[in-house]
């Protein structure tokens, strides 16, 4: 298996899965939620980290440049992706399952639907809990073909261990048949998250 079917794969094959809905911490009227607003209101976590990966979005585009350790892109037919190994980031990010939810955020404003939010524990030894956050587009968008898929189907998931194994990824997942129109331009998806418009 490649590095990145690994760093990529979806855990769903494990054995042992206990899944649950994952209705914290970020429901409307919660102390969690108004936290989180206010740390997107600050912004200061958000704009350090989303310019850092723009940055290093760019040395991945250029020929001859390093991106840093702590982020790896994906780009293939059929997904794209970014994967932060949050243990190596150096910025002071005080809750990632903010920056998960920033990301669940963004991906509802480009016209997803929330498909489902779950938390899963892996009874294994020192394997992570997985907070997961499932987005497809809108059922409208089924009703007539080619259906518009957007970017793709996007997963959203906090591998959250206390360990250097932490990871988080954005992944979309897209369809090339002729029954779904052309993914849209993944630049277009990565400058609307990295500039948060």
């Amino acid at each position: 298996m490649s590095l990145f079917k690994k760093l990529f794969s979806d855990k769903n094959h494990y054995k042992g899965v206990n899944l649950s809905k994952w209705n914290i911490p970020f429901q409307s009227d919660s102390d969690e939620r108004k936290a989180y607003d206010k740390w997107v209101e600050e912004g200061i976590e958000l704009d350090d980290l989303m310019s850092a990966l723009k940055k290093e979005y760019g040395f991945y585009l250029t020929p001859g440049e390093d991106h840093a350790e702590w982020v790896d892109f994906l780009i293939i037919d059929g997904a794209n992706g970014i994967l932060i190994h949050t243990q190596k980031v150096s910025l002071p990010i005080s809750n990632w399952l903010f920056v998960a939810e920033f990301m669940k955020d963004r991906a509802l404003s480009w016209g997803y639907k929330l498909y489902s939010s779950s938390k899963m524990n892996v009874e294994t030894n020192n394997s992570p809990a997985l907070f997961r956050h499932y987005l497809k587009p809108p059922i409208k968008n089924m009703l007539k073909t080619p259906i518009d898929q957007i970017f793709g189907n996007v997963t959203i998931e906090l591998a959250d261990t206390g360990t250097v194994n932490e990871t988080l990824k954005i992944q979309i997942q897209h369809y090339s048949d002729r029954s779904y129109k052309a993914a849209r331009n993944i630049e277009d998806l990565y400058y609307s998250l990295f500039n948060q418009d």
